[in-house]
């Protein structure tokens, strides 16, 4: 990824209606599948960028930031003292396993995602949870899956197919699915604009929008991590599996 999205992340990252929904509902899994050992678990956080998950999953327990770039790297040791930073791209082996891995909206980055998924349960302990979220269907590739360096965008079974043998999926479900209307609207516009000015630089579009959308859309994401564990969403932007290892 570009270090300017990188920055532009790290600016925006506590502020952003899509940041602050995906850490809503990946708490609320969280919740839902780790009941036992809360406070003391043993955590991955695989590509953690520059930390912005770091602050809640402490409150289960030892986190171990995992991340090749090192101005990230070094940003998370100097804002989170108590987690371990190591530079590593997959699919590296380290020397240690975990309860709870989390790869949020990290495995599209990675070209080889099918040795990812192993390399997870390879370093995931028995009866460990894995969290992994993806962005949603090619039709929905825009210039900022270029931008960020995205390898793809997943349908449902695409995702199923790269799930190591060795992982039991115990939840897959679309999210953002209220939105989706509204993401399809904004590839249409970016899209067309980019027919008429093809020389202009592309961008991410991960700026905070004004105050008045970006906490309607925050409550919407919020709303949705309420229904998610009960009922998996059929469609959406993105998608959330959570998997364990017997």
């Amino acid at each position: 990824m570009e270090l300017t999205e990188y920055e532009l992340m790290r600016d925006v990252q506590s502020r952003h209606w899509w940041w602050l929904g995906r850490e809503k509902l990946l708490k609320t899994m969280i919740d839902k599948y780790i009941v036992e050992n809360k406070g003391i678990l043993t955590i991955a956080d695989i590509g953690s960028g520059f930390g912005a998950n770091i602050p809640f999953l402490s409150e289960y327990g030892n986190v171990v930031a995992l991340e090749a770039d090192d101005e990230c790297i070094n940003h998370i040791k100097q804002t989170y003292s108590n987690t371990v930073a190591v530079k590593w791209m997959s699919p590296k082996p380290i020397d240690m396993k975990f309860d709870l891995m989390l790869m949020a909206d990290v495995l599209e980055h990675i070209e080889d995602d099918k040795s990812a998924m192993s390399w997870i349960a390879d370093h995931l302990l028995p009866g460990g949870y894995a969290i992994i979220t993806v962005p949603a269907h090619m039709h929905l590739w825009s210039e900022m899956d270029d931008v960020v360096h995205h390898y793809r965008r997943y349908s449902k079974q695409a995702l199923i197919d790269v799930v190591d043998k060795r992982l039991e999926i115990k939840t897959l479900s679309f999210y953002n699915a209220i939105l989706y209307p509204v993401k399809v609207l904004f590839v249409a516009i970016t899209r067309g604009l980019r027919y008429f000015s093809p020389k202009k630089p592309k961008r991410s579009y991960n700026d905070v929008p004004p105050t008045f959308i970006n906490s309607l859309f925050k409550i919407i994401m919020f709303l949705e991590s309420l229904i998610i564990p009960k009922i998996p969403l059929p469609f959406g932007v993105s998608q959330i599996m959570v998997v364990k290892k017997s």
